[in-house]
Order: structure tokens, then sequence, then C-alpha cells
């Protein structure tokens, strides 16, 4: 059985990955592993400003050997209270960080795929009327 100061670490180690990876990515240059996450103001186990679909994402990290999935999802959806964006990160036991995965709803995957899909300019010739003339 792993002692629970080991298992704190485990979960320190994700929260301080995933921070890093989003100001790596540049998607908030502030993002840290949230210090009591859960106890205070912020839910979440990363302090971020980060947003999905206009709405503040609440990120719940877990980095244990035996997965609970229900309990987890149910979880990072009351930490959401009713306003926040749920994103579950699991890293599986005897994998590496890089390996973790993200769970968001299917509706969520697929309006981010929509969007990324869209054209940035809705009729680019139109928006540039006037430039060449």
């Amino acid at each position: 059985m792993i002692k629970p100061q080991s298992a704190i670490q485990k979960g320190k180690l994700l929260e301080n990955y995933v921070a890093q990876e989003i100001r790596k990515k540049r998607l908030d240059t502030l993002a840290m592993r949230q210090i009591g996450s859960g106890s205070g103001v912020w839910k979440g186990d990363v302090n971020t400003k980060l947003k999905i679909l206009n709405r503040q994402a609440v990120i719940e990290c877990k980095n244990q050997k035996l997965v609970k999935f229900q309990d987890w999802w149910i979880q990072t959806e009351k930490q959401c209270l009713g306003y926040g964006e749920p994103v579950l990160v699991i890293k599986l036991d005897n994998q590496p960080l890089e390996a973790t995965k993200a769970v968001i709803y299917l509706d969520t995957l697929l309006e981010l795929i929509k969007r990324a899909s869209e054209p940035k300019m809705k009729d680019p010739d139109k928006d540039l009327t006037g430039i060449c003339q």
C-alpha cells in the first residue's frame, strides 16, 4: 500500500505538470498548482484563468493506482459550482506524465473541434475590400 505522504507527492507532481503544460503552451502564463485545492474559494487542483468555450476550466487531477472514474467525475463536476467547465486529468499508474489523459464532455470536445475547423474569416474576400484599391 502506498504511504499517504507519497500519495500526496504523486498528486502534487501531476498538478505541477498540468500547470507547467498550460504555461508552456502559453494558454495562461500564471497557471500554477492550487495549494489546498478544493478547500478555499477556488475549486480544482490547478489555478488558471484558462477558458473552455467561454467557461472557466476547473481542472481536477488524479494520479492514483486504482481508477475510480465515476467518483472522480462527480467530484470534478461538483467543483464547477454550476459555472465552470469540468476537466478531469488522469495519470495512469506506471505511465509517464506525457501520457496523461484528460476527460471532458463529448459535446465540449465536438464544439472545440468544430470551432477549430471553422475559417477565421467568414468571407475573406469581403473582409479585404478596400485594402487593395
